[in-house]
């Protein structure tokens, strides 16, 4: 009988298997050749007395399910295996599969790429191979051991022998079972099998989470077949997901999906036909997941697809650069120009573009993005992109400094103040490098400051502040580039900081003061008065006044500094008085004519009505027209008044019109109330 041979020989058929762990320790056992792995453990189990579900058996680099003979992976009499002790987490979701194989969809990626585990699942429901991890599919081991689980025999071997499996179509008789025929597909090299499985009755008929299921195996499979087949599978694709709804479509997109290209693009355009589901659709919808619906069969998802198109241009940056570059060199070659019109290619860049736009793309594939639409000419969406992604990295400041990105991007930019800081720190060190850069506007720095009046950021930058002080002293010194540069500093250092003490302004030159005239108006007339007054040479100082004086906004002067200027506007014409008495003849005449004109033009300026003492006016170093530009600003005060009570009039009697109409309408209803009433009274 066979027992007795088997007793007889049990010595020669024995196994002997050598279990090592990773901490050193070693066990050995005795084994039959048709004793299956699960006894195995038994028998290790006793003996190192370490839990059955704590243990791992691995041959070489792949774990060996509990069904798995000895004979299968043993040599004549002994074989080695390595113990992997499994964590607590293993062991329970293990415990959890064996029970509800379905419940691998809730398992983190890591569980879901485990041999054991996951094979467990599928033993208990075919239906969990959904939800086996990509990196396990790769294993061919794990693929042989699902074909069987599944009743596929025979299945992984053809696949391997490169024989044709369309004999296999009819183990396609569920969704999930495309799954498996796509994973063999990729596995023989065959898309035509993977063609076939797609078109297989059991897909047609599936829902629509099924379809978006099968997205996430068959782009791992196109990418197994390279790029000359990917044209059918692409068709494919479309025929699998036509009709379905916009939210069914794009529960494929997850990062299962991303290593494609080809279908991550193909899947994206077709989101873009696919029409919205009505309100009933939706209801419906959401009724009608199962256990699928709710799962992680597709990897991480994505909340719209512009995230799934960021997420795939991030995977794909350095293959997209190359693309774009090939076609650069290809149209420079044809005697094409060397940056592209927009949108001229049908690249995969171009394709995905519209899908990126408008969303923030991550710090670290920004400025690879910025890269692709310059050298595509898509210059409008990289300084978009820039505006919303760019960081303070080297990376972005070089992207400004070469001029690729203008500086006016900076407006308003989250990042603006250390973006700007190393862009000058680019350029070069020390104050005259930035005082250069303002003076000759360079990438259009003058313009921006101009534009950032206020923002504190920008106005308070320490290459900034010491440039102004050495500007400063350039401007003594008459030096051109000096004065623009510091006016330019000046006016972006008093708009961020408005509350500068006075006694910063001593020193400025009196030609910057007008860059104070908007704002700070007040203090400007304060500084000019001052650096007038103190003047020694009459000459000068009358000099000064009639350059600068229309410089200032003499409508915001106080009533104190009305005075105050009438003061100089006096002294301005007893020098002028002087000169007219160092003249004779036509000469005296056209002088006294010129300075007669230059005062009543400054006293036009000012606000005269605000005047306390309005018989300075009467002095005879100021023009006769003194008092009369009093007279006239006073007249001209009452008439606005005037003007402002009619209009203040006119409102109130329109007002009270519409009021009358209002209490004539309202006394109808009462009286048609009142009529309804009685007839009620009378019935």
């Amino acid at each position: 009988s066979p027992e007795l041979c088997r007793w007889l020989v049990g010595e020669a058929m024995s196994v002997k298997v050598h279990i090592s762990a990773l901490s050193g320790s070693r066990w050995e056992i005795e084994a039959q050749p048709d004793w299956n792995v699960r006894k195995v453990k038994d028998k290790f189990s006793l003996a190192a007395d370490i839990p059955v579900a704590d243990i791992r058996l691995i041959s070489g680099m792949f774990d060996l399910s509990d069904d798995a003979h000895v004979s299968s992976f043993s040599g004549q009499h002994e074989v080695e295996l390595t113990f992997i002790r499994r964590t607590a987490d293993q062991s329970a979701w293990l415990k959890k599969v064996q029970a509800k194989g379905s419940s691998l969809g809730e398992a983190p990626d890591q569980i879901r790429n485990d041999y054991e585990i996951v094979l467990a699942a599928v033993r208990q429901d075919a239906a969990s191979l959904w939800f086996a991890g990509r990196e396990l599919c790769t294993a061919s081991t794990f693929i042989q051991e699902v074909a069987t689980a599944m009743s596929w025999h025979g299945a992984f071997e053809l696949a391997q022998q490169g024989a044709s499996l369309s004999q296999l179509l009819e183990n396609v008789r569920k969704p999930v079972d495309v799954k498996l025929a796509l994973i063999l597909a990729a596995h023989a090299n065959s898309p035509d099998f993977a063609v076939m499985a797609l078109s297989a009755a059991a897909v047609q008929k599936a829902g629509g989470e099924e379809k978006a299921a099968v997205v996430a195996p068959l782009a791992w499979a196109d990418s197994k077949f390279g790029a000359q087949r990917s044209l059918e599978l692409k068709r494919a694709l479309s025929e699998l997901l036509k009709g379905l709804p916009r939210d069914a479509v794009q529960r494929a997109m997850g990062s299962a999906v991303l290593p494609n290209l080809n279908i991550s693009l193909e899947l994206l355009h077709l989101h873009s036909k696919a029409v919205e589901r009505n309100t009933i659709g939706r209801w419906g919808q959401v009724l009608s997941f199962g256990w699928l619906g709710n799962q992680k069969w597709a990897g991480l998802s994505f909340n719209s697809p512009g995230e799934f198109a960021m997420a795939l241009f991030a995977e794909h940056a350095a293959e997209l650069s190359s693309l774009v570059n090939q076609e650069l060199a290809s149209d420079v070659a044809d005697g094409a120009a060397a940056v592209p019109i927009a949108g001229s290619t049908d690249c995969a860049f171009d394709q995905l573009l519209p899908y990126l736009r408008g969303m923030t793309p991550s710090t670290d594939v920004c400025c690879s993005l910025i890269d692709i639409c310059l050298a595509n000419g898509h210059r409008q969406d990289a300084e978009a992109f820039f505006s919303l992604g760019a960081n303070g990295s080297e990376v972005c400041v070089k992207l400004l400094a070469e001029n690729r990105i203008p500086l006016s991007i900076l407006r308003g930019h989250q990042h603006r103040a250390a973006l700007l800081g190393k862009v000058l720190g680019a350029w070069g060190s020390g104050e005259e490098v930035v005082i250069s850069a303002i003076a000759q506007d360079r990438q259009g720095l003058r313009r921006l400051l101009r534009a950032c009046e206020g923002d504190a950021e920008i106005g308070g930058l320490a290459e900034f502040s010491s440039a102004l002080l050495v500007a400063k002293q350039g401007a003594a010194a008459q030096e051109e580039s000096a004065e623009v540069a510091g006016r330019a500093l000046l006016r972006n250092f008093v708009a961020a900081n408005r509350s500068t003490p006075a006694s910063f302004f001593d020193d400025l030159p009196i030609s910057w003061l007008a860059e104070l005239r908007d704002l700070l108006p007040s203090l400007a007339i304060d500084v000019f008065m001052a650096k007038v007054r103190t003047e020694v040479d009459d000459s000068q100082a009358k000099a000064l006044a009639e350059r600068f004086w229309g410089d200032f906004h003499w409508r915001e002067a106080s009533p104190a500094q009305v005075e105050a200027a009438v003061g100089v506007l006096r002294r301005w014409g007893r020098v002028g008085a002087l000169e007219v008495a160092d003249l004779s003849g036509r000469a005296a005449e056209r002088k006294r004519m010129e300075n007669a004109e230059g005062l009543n033009a400054a006293l036009a300026n000012l606000p005269l009505i605000r005047l306390p003492n309005p018989d300075a006016l009467l002095a005879p170093d100021l023009p006769p027209q003194a008092a009369t530009l009093l007279a006239n600003a006073r007249l001209t005060a009452v008439e606005g008044a005037t003007a402002a009570l009619r209009e203040e009039l006119a409102q109130a009697r329109q007002e009270a019109r519409a009021a009358h109409r209002q209490a004539d309408d309202l006394a109808d209803q009462v009286r048609s109330l009142e009529r309804k009433l009685n007839s009620m009274s009378g019935r």
